[in-house]
């Protein structure tokens, strides 16, 4: 099935449409939470736990693929997922919590996913070994809203919900060698806008510390188009990045 550009841009319309609608939900209940609860005193066992924090992330990520063949009078569609990719991550932001129990934070965060993997050939007493790094890039800013539902003595567990927006690329990195020829050659799988969902559940440890169970849901894929002008032909990949990490924020 071969989706053209007008079809992929209502797609990208309604995401947004429904994140909007999404953030709005939460700053209602955010602001509704906040004012039936009474605020806290900074005197309180679990502190004041407001403020500027940076973080780290570890863990993995899946990837799903499509690619979509499309030739004069036919299309075709191939799907190839795949899982684990390693990741890592950082973020910086600001955290506000409103009372005790529930809080809004914004922050920018970068990942970076990899796969790399090699393969050794043997043919008429020749030996080819080939290696390929498949890369994934993603950048963006972040609102959530948190919510506390324990606390005992200043280790609290809660959950947090909320939206990204930003860019991502995939990549694909291949070195050949045979004989004493090497032979590398770099391609842009697929690179765009990115609007994923942010769910976790944390642990608050005082005022400073912060470890999380992290998921971060891709709405729409990044895509790239490629032509065959010779021989007529078009595919367009197609590329979502589930991203599941653990994390660790320190709270100044």
């Amino acid at each position: 099935m071969n989706i053209d550009f007008g079809q992929n841009l209502i797609a990208t319309k309604r995401a947004t449409n429904l994140a909007l609608g999404a953030a709005t939900f939460m700053a209602l209940s955010v602001a509704s939470a906040s004012a039936a609860t009474p605020p806290p005193t900074k005197s309180g066992k679990s502190g004041d736990i407001s403020g500027f924090f940076l973080g780290a992330e570890v863990g993995y990520q899946a990837n799903f693929g499509k690619t979509t063949t499309t030739e004069t009078n036919a299309s075709t569609t191939a799907e190839a997922n795949g899982f684990p990719y390693g990741n890592v991550g950082v973020k910086l932001g600001y955290t506000h919590f409103f009372n005790k129990w529930v809080g809004i934070r914004g922050y920018a965060n970068y990942h970076y996913g990899f796969t790399y993997n090699t393969s050794i050939t043997t043919e008429a007493n020749a030996t080819t070994k080939t290696s390929i790094l498949t890369s994934y890039h993603q950048v963006a800013g972040n609102v959530e809203a948190t919510f506390k539902f324990f606390d005992l003595n200043g280790v609290g567990l809660g959950a947090y919900a909320g939206l990204g927006a930003g860019y991502g690329t995939a990549n694909t990195s291949s070195t050949s060698t045979e004989a004493a020829t090497t032979t590398t050659t770099d391609t842009k799988v697929a690179s765009g806008f990115v609007l994923p969902i942010n769910v976790g559940l944390e642990v608050y440890m005082g005022k400073h510390h912060n470890a999380s169970l992290n998921f971060r849901i891709p709405t729409i894929a990044t895509t790239l188009t490629t032509t065959d002008t010779a021989g007529g032909t078009t595919a367009k990949n197609e590329v979502r990045n589930l991203i599941i990490t653990l994390g660790y924020s320190y709270t100044f």
